[in-house]
């Protein structure tokens, strides 16, 4: 049976479902890929008398499907109040958990029910922005993207694993950090949503990552790389398709290239050959800031050793944040303070003809 008659059957079964509860209305499917199907679903709060929207994930009824989605369950749960991670929420009266049900399909446990992330997919994200005529993207939205997968990537180094409803910014822990690997980081998998009330999304949206169906937690052999520099490689490639506009990024693992993270300094051995050069003469990106160059160019050098750690990272990338205004830009339209939040709400809302 094909991927697509499968998430149509389960449609059909997850609408029965939430049919006959009238706090509930079943929006249909949003996407669905090898293991599974996700599917919006709102909900009516009696007595708030207000509406809000969640996601249903649904395995496909197969073996590897099932495992998938047993997994992912499993690190979500520990990923539970990182803000850039996408969290499993609990809803009141949920009729995927009544039991009693003879009249419906049992659908047992092979679901789970996240936080409804309303923007889409940073894939298509630049396909709109291409579609809306942008070229590339300001250095300031660009590096507000950048901090937000690094704090994906410091969740999973430090798992906050909280179990009182409370989601916060991801910190930089002085313990050993974990083993845990995402194994899938690409622009399908990074969502955007609505910026929270904060001082890093004062202007952009905030990205958060998704599917954790094939993340795992690895005892690294000697000379490979640990799981926080595959991670840091593979925020990388985002980076590659945000700065180019341009999905896939074309990124893979064969060096060949080389930059200078400082004047002077020596070559290191990069992936990161579609932003090359960074400046001058052929470069391809004339217009981006030659650190966020540099730091990108890092994140995916070829030698795992050659990768910045998350602590100077994330020092780095917070610093420029908050430092870098439109005025270190030469107050340039496209850095200003207004005309970012239109610009990224300009490309979310398009719409194809």
């Amino acid at each position: 049976m094909s991927q697509a008659r499968r998430a149509q059957q389960d449609a059909a079964i997850l609408e029965q479902y939430f049919f006959d509860d009238p706090q509930f209305s079943f929006r249909g499917l949003v996407a669905y890929g090898n293991y599974g199907a996700a599917f919006r679903v709102t909900y009516k709060d009696p007595k708030r008398q207000t509406v809000s929207q969640f996601l249903v994930k649904k395995a496909f009824a197969t073996e590897g499907a099932v495992e998938a989605l047993s997994r992912e369950k499993i690190y979500l749960k520990k990923l539970r109040g990182a803000m850039h991670i996408v969290q499993m929420i609990d809803i009141p009266n949920n009729p995927l958990s009544n039991r009693s049900r003879t009249d419906l399909p049992d659908i047992g446990d092979d679901w789970v029910i996240m936080e409804w992330l309303e923007h889409g997919t940073i894939g298509n994200f630049i396909t709109k922005a291409r579609s809306a005529g942008f070229a590339r993207l300001p250095n300031r939205l660009l590096w507000r993207f950048f901090l937000c997968l690094i704090r994906g990537c410091i969740a999973m180094a430090w798992p906050p694993n909280r179990d009182d409803g409370v989601v916060g910014i991801e910190e930089i822990q002085r313990t050993t950090p974990s083993k845990l690997v995402h194994n899938d980081i690409h622009a399908e998998n990074v969502l955007l949503a609505e910026p929270p009330l904060d001082g890093e999304h004062t202007i952009s949206p905030i990205l958060k990552l998704i599917d954790f169906g094939v993340a795992g937690e690895w005892s690294w052999g000697e000379g490979s790389a640990s799981a926080v520099q595959s991670n840091i490689w593979e925020i990388g490639k985002v980076m590659v398709c945000l700065i180019r506009l341009r999905v896939p990024g074309n990124v893979n693992n064969n060096g060949g290239h080389y930059f200078r993270m400082v004047d002077g300094g020596p070559q290191i051995e990069t992936d990161g050959k579609e932003i090359l050069p960074l400046n001058g003469q052929g470069a391809p990106c004339p217009n981006l800031d030659l650190l966020l160059g540099r730091l990108v160019c890092a994140c995916l050098a070829t030698n795992h050793v050659n990768r910045p750690n998350l602590e100077e990272l994330s020092t780095i990338v917070v610093d420029a944040v908050h430092t870098r205004g439109a005025g270190f830009y030469g107050n340039i339209t496209e850095e200003q303070d207004d005309t970012i939040p239109s610009l990224w709400r300009q490309i979310v809302n398009y719409r194809y003809d």
